[in-house]
């Protein structure tokens, strides 16, 4: 007499196979994590560089709607600008994205616009990336137009 054994098939997975797969998967996030943590500074760096030309031409423009001085203070260690019409308060604000620094050659800690729109002095700010690498920001006067550069 013969006797069949039949096997049951057992579906799913090994718990080794589950531990390899999620080890493969967290050394490809180590991999990839400060690739992609430094282009999400990069666009957080260009977002604010658009915000920041954006609300200086505004400034400026306020200036000369108003009549009147159009203050900018940028604080380093807080890590944030404003924009403060004469006697007025806020036009604008912002603020510099997490893990970023922020430094500036303006002394007194900001500029300011007078009644045609100009800006008080030509000077740089600049933007630190954790990598280590700079971006600066030149803002001056040419021909009567403010001009933001970004370098």
């Amino acid at each position: 007499m013969i006797l069949l054994h039949h096997h049951k098939q057992e579906r799913g997975f090994t718990l080794t196979e589950l531990i390899i797969v999620l080890f493969l998967i967290s050394l490809l996030g180590f991999i990839l994590y400060p690739g992609f943590q430094g282009v999400l500074h990069r666009e957080q760096g260009k977002q604010f560089v658009g915000k920041f030309s954006l609300d200086m031409h505004e400034a400026s423009m306020e200036a000369v709607a108003r009549r009147c001085r159009v203050d900018v203070k940028l604080d380093k260690e807080k890590g944030w600008y404003g924009v403060y019409p004469w006697l007025k308060s806020s036009l604008a604000t912002g603020q510099i994205p997490g893990g970023l620094i922020l430094d500036h050659n303006f002394s007194s800690g900001g500029f300011y616009f007078n009644t045609l729109g100009h800006i008080s002095r030509a000077g740089s700010i600049y933007l630190f990336y954790p990598n280590g690498k700079m971006k600066r920001i030149i803002l001056y006067m040419d021909g009567g137009v403010l001009v933001i550069q970004d370098g």
